[in-house]
């Protein structure tokens, strides 16, 4: 599994997504859209605000963490690579939370 360009995949699949549900809606009523397209709005919800800030931060920041991959996958190779699960889903409830609406 190339790590590497893990955050540019999440980040792309997230814009194809957004893409094919645009598609989805705009095929359904497309002739009708024809005289109300020029007063249209988009409002986002919170969660997509909070997701458009992370995807602008993620591709401003520049994090070199090279190193740290190469240790990674290398230990995985060695066999040495122990997966601490309650850290894990300690911190998939910790995301969840942070993205659910309060």
């Amino acid at each position: 599994m190339d790590i590497k360009s893990l955050n540019q995949n999440v980040l792309n699949n997230n814009r194809l997504d957004n893409q094919s549900n645009a598609q989805r809606q705009n095929a359904g009523g497309t002739t009708s859209n024809a005289s109300t397209s020029a007063s249209d709005k988009v409002t986002l919800t919170g969660v997509s605000t909070q997701v458009k800030e992370l995807e602008t931060k993620v591709q401003a920041s520049e994090v070199d963490n090279s190193e740290r991959i190469a240790q990674l996958k290398a230990a995985i190779q060695e066999g040495r690579y122990q997966v601490d699960a309650d850290q894990v889903a300690s911190k998939l409830m910790e995301t969840e939370y942070m993205l659910s609406p309060r």
